[in-house]
């Protein structure tokens, strides 16, 4: 794919996919099968998809169980990096530099269902906002997308600085969370979604095997669409069946 221009300068735009198999609440959740294809083939499938992005990492962990995820990768013909398993926010940073990303588009590996439209509106949102230095569609307690659409887009000299900074544990583990606590420092933007598509209660990330169950059915359910499914035609689907009966008890860390 051909890098863009911005300010002049070419610049590079990856997909960093974190994704590990030793999750305490649902191991090896990244190899469930929808549809003949493991969690981690289907989030990957999407990213594919999006022609604004020039690589896709999958930033995993030197941990020998993950070695399928690896075998995954080379599968679908996608970058690999492999770094620690608790230092997300350095495994994210490391593999950007590795593969040399000048802007960095940051998404979980527990977000099979993440609507390529939304990363593009995204993306695009910030290339224009060209005084950022990272942006936000997400979800909030009481406002925004799914939990499990959202993802992060930044710089990689903004995530360097960061790094820099970092002391808390918490901030270590989730890549994003000491920039946008510091939003002097690291000018932000949030992507406000649509009342169509605004539906914070509904989580379709994949923690524990009851999300495995609706993401199965909503996968199944469009596997004869020719294209991926909206962000909107999910939320229309899972409210129309009451899916988001079966995991709407479970607790969620929500930042």
């Amino acid at each position: 794919m051909k890098q863009r221009r911005v300010n002049k300068k070419k610049v590079k735009i990856i997909a960093v996919v974190e994704a590990r198999l030793t999750s305490s609440r649902l191991r090896a959740k990244h190899l469930y099968i929808a549809n003949n294809k493991t969690m981690i083939e289907h989030l990957v499938e999407r990213l594919k998809s999006i022609k604004l992005l020039d690589d896709i990492v999958l930033a995993t962990t030197t941990n020998s169980e993950d070695d399928r995820l690896i075998l995954i990768a080379k599968k679908m013909k996608i970058k690999y990096f492999r770094g620690s398993e608790n230092n997300v926010k350095e495994r994210v940073l490391l593999a950007s530099r590795k593969f040399s990303a000048d802007i960095i588009c940051q998404v979980t590996g527990d977000c099979p269902l993440i609507d390529p439209i939304l990363i593009e509106q995204l993306i695009n949102s910030f290339l224009i906002n060209k005084s950022v230095v990272i942006g936000y569609y997400g979800s909030f307690k009481s406002y925004g997308l799914p939990n499990g659409m959202d993802s992060c887009i930044f710089k990689l000299s903004a995530l360097e600085k960061s790094y820099k900074m970092t002391k808390k544990p918490e901030d270590f583990e989730h890549v994003c969370l000491h920039m946008f606590n510091n939003s002097k420092i690291f000018p932000s933007f949030y992507i406000h979604p649509p009342k169509n598509i605004n539906f914070p209660q509904l989580s379709v990330t994949l923690d524990y095997y009851e999300d495995y169950l609706v993401i199965k059915k909503i996968i199944e359910n469009f596997k004869n669409k020719k294209s991926f499914p909206s962000c909107l035609e999910i939320v229309e689907y899972v409210v129309k069946k009451k899916l988001f009966k079966i995991n709407s008890h479970l607790k969620r860390l929500v930042l």
